[in-house]
């Protein structure tokens, strides 16, 4: 008897931390939803305020009246608060614009500087540093007269 006890103590002790692992497998499945919701409803959210304030984007120019009255008018943003949607608005121009607008890709130079020329250059900054008239960079504090 005292096996089948035993048994029904470590099936006991087995099912309850089958149960444990089960509700922390749980919790970290909806946490990692959460976190996929919270980012794909970013995404719509950054479309929506795209599109609805596409001008106001481009123009760089936006106020916080526009967008209460804007954002009154799309289901998705009016649950927004406006001023999380100016700063979401304010950071597409910002953020978003600039690396479309420089296409440019930089140039680099076509001088090469010689070995000698940059040698020369230090030892020129050496012999003006040593024949500059400061003799230190260090000031002393200077004396207040106090009453006695």
């Amino acid at each position: 008897m005292r096996n089948t006890e035993g048994s029904s103590e470590a099936e006991q002790q087995e099912q309850t931390h089958l149960q444990e692992v089960t509700e922390d497998t749980a919790l970290q499945d909806e946490a990692i939803i959460n976190m996929l919701d919270r980012v794909l409803w970013k995404e719509v959210s950054i479309n929506a305020i795209q599109t609805l304030f596409a001008e106001e984007i481009a123009a760089q120019n936006i106020t916080i009246s526009c967008i209460r009255q804007k954002i009154k008018r799309d289901p998705l943003l009016s649950k927004e608060e406006p001023k999380l949607v100016y700063d979401s608005v304010r950071a597409e121009w910002r953020f978003k614009a600039k690396p479309a607008d420089s296409n440019e890709t930089a140039s680099l130079p076509e001088e090469q500087e010689m070995i000698d020329n940059g040698v020369s250059r230090m030892f020129q900054v050496l012999e003006d540093y040593q024949q500059s008239s400061h003799t230190s960079d260090i000031v002393s504090p200077t004396e207040t007269t106090g009453k006695s």
